[in-house]
């Protein structure tokens, strides 16, 4: 939604480095933050941002999730390049595909808040938010 969308424009400190710091994956709520680099003139067809949001995901431990294709990055110049932070244990991401899979191997302690970064060839950065639980294996006790 447009409540969870922001534009701001980096320093030269915050170009420095793509990788989120645990403050900006402390959030609760999932946001996008749109980020230009670009001094010139702002064109808002042009705007650097990914075409949709992610809803938060459940997961269950040890068993193989549904494939999670990450949406693409839109408004960008040249080549646009994806990687993901904070993914639990055993899964993993293909950025050529922008594709989340894999099995989770053991239960988070609540939700964990992933970012998927987006950069372009001028160095523009988008960054989506979401979170991910996984719960405990399913248990169906011992019935001999």
């Amino acid at each position: 939604t447009d409540e969870q969308l922001s534009t701001t424009t980096p320093t030269d400190e915050q170009l420095s480095t793509t990788t989120p710091t645990d403050e900006q994956l402390s959030t609760t709520t999932p946001t996008q933050t749109l980020v230009e680099t670009s001094g010139e003139e702002e064109d808002s067809e042009q705007a650097f941002g990914f075409a949709g949001a992610v809803e938060d995901q459940a997961y269950t431990a040890e068993t193989a999730i549904t494939a999670l294709v990450m949406p693409d990055a839109t408004g960008g110049e040249g080549e646009v390049t994806y990687r993901v932070f904070g993914l639990p244990a055993g899964l993993s991401f293909d950025a050529a595909t922008r594709t989340i899979s894999g099995t989770p191997t053991a239960a988070t302690d609540g939700a964990v808040e992933v970012a998927c970064l987006a950069e372009d060839s001028i160095g523009a950065v988008a960054v989506l938010f979401f979170s991910i639980t996984v719960n405990p294996p399913l248990s169906f006790g011992d019935f001999s």
